[in-house]
């Protein structure tokens, strides 16, 4: 998902958002202790990945390393 979040696949992303607003803002809120500055905190958070989205595919690749290691330790 996220090579394609890289290539400018707002579809994708829309999906990653979903999927993960509610554990970027439940941390944000944990911090914040104000649903207003975790809602902004949140949505800057989604902004900043976006503008960022060419970097990604630097981060799939730690991710499947991440993964791979995972399997080598049986977990």
């Amino acid at each position: 998902m996220l090579l394609q979040i890289a290539a400018g696949e707002e579809a994708s992303f829309s999906i990653l958002v979903d999927r993960y607003w509610p554990r970027v803002y439940g941390h944000a809120l944990a911090y914040a202790k104000s649903q207003h500055t975790a809602e902004e905190v949140t949505q800057d958070v989604f902004m900043d990945l976006w503008h960022n989205r060419e970097k990604l595919p630097a981060i799939d690749r730690w991710v499947d390393m991440a993964k791979a290691r995972q399997l080598k330790y049986g977990n």
